[in-house]
């Protein structure tokens, strides 16, 4: 059984060198996509843009999806991100965390179950703070050969002292090509590896893991879609003049998946209800 976890990062363009919300303007043409493949997608909200764009929120909803959380205004919590963004102070962490917690159950009507941090600060001093508010999934950590010692697509656990059930997954699944680059299944891929890349990263991964169950877990941002986008790009890596491209690109990705392993597709909530957590020991 293949199982395929689509998720979103809906927050401010290009963070932290975009201060607009250019992506926002996306949301239909994405949310056209997923329905005509029948994906059932995460998307991991900022408290801000919630609170800015509430009807966009609620379409989302009302799409089937899940709105998990994404921080307060993207900022990141602990100095473990990728990018090197300085992290607001310790004693800010919980304020935070809660403050986008409450704001996104006051506009959603339930309280988020997943939570990613922002520029992927992952800490495993928030885990206790997020269990005590509820939450049953965290997809902070990058499954990155070249960020970390685990390749796999997911790695659920549980707190210890705790007695219910936390599942981590990655932000996105990833892979070596031919033991030097690495290919991850996310829209940054797409764009410059192409989709043949993400074609092969997926076929190894599946064929990675040798239980009778496969998961692969996707990531994008609105605003990589954004064609001729307004912010500076000092790399040239995340300007992207053909949006249009990058759509079919991801068209074709959900076409292979489906021709080839029949996905179901869930939610992260629902993939933590089905998740057979007897199997895996308990460990931090």
């Amino acid at each position: 059984m293949n199982y395929l976890l689509f998720t979103i990062d809906f927050e401010p363009d290009y963070p932290p060198m975009g201060n607009t919300f250019l992506g926002i303007e996306e949301t239909s043409k994405i949310l056209g996509l997923l329905a005509s493949w029948s994906i059932r997608a995460t998307f991991f909200v900022t408290a801000q843009l919630a609170q800015k764009f509430p009807d966009v929120i609620q379409t989302i909803q009302n799409a089937g999806h899940e709105i998990g959380c994404h921080g307060w205004r993207h900022e990141a919590l602990s100095k473990n991100g990728v990018l090197g963004i300085t992290a607001i102070p310790r004693a800010m962490v919980k304020p935070t965390i809660t403050q986008a917690t409450d704001i996104l159950t006051a506009i959603c009507g339930s309280s988020p179950k997943s939570f990613r941090a922002p520029y992927y600060s992952y800490s495993h001093k928030i885990l206790p703070l997020l269990v005590m508010l509820g939450y049953v999934v965290d997809s902070s950590r990058l499954a990155n050969p070249y960020l970390s010692n685990s390749v796999l697509p997911y790695a659920p656990f549980t707190l210890q002292g705790d007695q219910r059930y936390f599942l981590e997954v990655p932000v996105h699944s990833g892979t070596t090509n031919e033991g030097i680059n690495y290919s991850g299944l996310c829209s940054y891929s797409l764009r410059l590896a192409g989709l043949e890349a993400v074609q092969s990263a997926t076929l190894k991964l599946i064929r990675k893991q040798e239980n009778e169950h496969s998961v692969s877990v996707f990531s994008c941002h609105p605003w990589e879609f954004v064609a001729n986008p307004p912010w500076k790009d000092t790399q040239n890596i995340f300007i992207w003049k053909d949006s249009d491209k990058l759509y079919q690109r991801l068209n074709d990705y959900l076409k292979f998946m489906s021709a080839n392993f029949h996905p179901i597709s869930l939610t992260m909530c629902q993939f933590q209800q089905n998740w057979k957590f007897s199997s895996y020991p308990e460990s931090l």
